[in-house]
């Protein structure tokens, strides 16, 4: 992760702590949230034109439902938790997310967890008990109904995250041609869809009062709300377009810190010592691949200069990549786009058909000779 990369997701992690205060301090958070959807779930629908419909997954579909009944369900224990209790308790809490989906993505998605890894989600473990229960660990704590609507919210977040994951992955192996990016098509389906479910959940508890006041009061608030979570969502997006999820996620977990600091000064919250650092510790994990992140940029510009110096080019004309599968992958994206064809010899490397549809072009296999070779008239034609 370059330092511009890094700056733009501390940035959005400042917006999403921004955005976070800003529901907590309302006169009632869910009211706030519901009237946060409809605008946004508007934009949405003016956007539909942009998108060629025909082109989406049936799979998308079906996971998109699975991702809007999270995001519902996140958006309405979020209010609750922040409604009960301070949002120095609940927000550490619920941005562990990057901790726990491990857990859950070894048996569904496959993935593996290194010794390193097992350490790093205990440390999270042990901030998050530090963080709602102090020194003492207190079981009335642990079974307080703010911290289980915290621990809802974080399942919650960890259920989107691999609904929006699988989602991102089918989308990226499909032809494009719309307008609109697929992630940003993606984002606003889950605000429509989200929207169909959480704002009649919402509204049966909500007074109507309640909500009209607090349009009344807080539109400004609201419009701004919206405005923190588009830029900071937005940031996220352009950080995506170079930078490893992986390293976007940690980093982003820094917003933590920034809502600790928010909560005293704009909030007059008084978290205590052992609230502050279990925050801290909970993120040490995250910090610690972020700093690797950064230093990676700085050994790449170390390397980068000396092979400038050796061979006697320009920096630009030197492209590094971690194996030829990232290689080809920038390859396709520098090159490739919706109805261009990739010409390639058949059978060979396994990587160049996946790269190419992962840019929404053709593959196009010519088979080997007889004599395993080329078949350069084939191909040329």
């Amino acid at each position: 992760m370059s330092p511009y990369e890094l700056a733009i997701v501390v940035l959005s992690a400042v917006l999403h702590a921004a955005w976070s205060v800003s529901i907590k301090g309302s006169r009632d958070p869910l009211a706030f949230n519901v009237l946060q959807t409809l605008p946004a779930a508007a934009v949405a629908v003016a956007l539909a034109p942009l998108v060629n419909f025909g082109e989406i997954p049936r799979s998308v579909w079906l996971i998109l439902v699975g991702s809007s009944f999270s995001h519902a369900f996140y958006l309405y224990w979020m209010s609750r938790a922040y409604e009960l209790a301070d949002l120095s308790l609940v927000y550490p809490i619920a941005r562990s997310t990057p901790a726990f989906l491990p857990l859950v993505a070894v048996p569904l998605l496959g993935e593996r967890i290194s010794p390193l890894g097992a350490l790093g989600i205990a440390t999270v473990v042990a901030g998050m008990w530090l963080v709602h229960g102090g020194a003492g660990l207190r079981l009335r704590t642990l079974l307080s109904r703010g911290t289980g609507y915290a621990y809802l919210t974080l399942g919650a977040t960890v259920a989107y995250g691999l609904f929006d994951k699988s989602a991102m992955t089918a989308l990226d192996s499909s032809p494009w041609t719309g307008l609109l990016p697929r992630t940003v098509f993606f984002y606003f389906a889950i605000v429509v869809g989200h929207g169909l479910l959480f704002v009649p959940m919402a509204l049966r508890r909500l007074d109507a009062g309640v909500l009209a006041a607090t349009t009344r009061a807080e539109w400004p608030r609201v419009l701004t709300a919206i405005g923190f979570t588009l830029v900071s969502y937005g940031l996220i997006l352009e950080a995506l377009r170079t930078a490893p999820v992986s390293y976007v996620v940690a980093a982003r977990q820094v917003s933590v810190l920034f809502v600790m600091a928010l909560s005293i000064v704009w909030l007059g919250e008084a978290p205590g010592r052992a609230r502050i650092v279990g925050a801290m510790v909970a993120k040490m994990r995250h910090s610690a691949e972020t700093c690797t992140a950064a230093n990676r940029f700085f050994v790449h510009e170390a390397i980068a200069g000396r092979f400038v110096e050796r061979l006697a080019v320009a920096k630009e004309q030197l492209v590094f990549g971690a194996g030829a599968d990232e290689v080809l992958e920038l390859l396709a994206k520098a090159f490739l786009g919706s109805g261009d064809e990739a010409v390639f010899a058949w059978p060979s490397f396994a990587m160049y058909p996946i790269v190419v549809r992962g840019m929404g072009a053709a593959p196009v296999a010519v088979p080997l000779t007889a004599d395993l070779v080329h078949d350069l008239s084939a191909m040329a034609a």
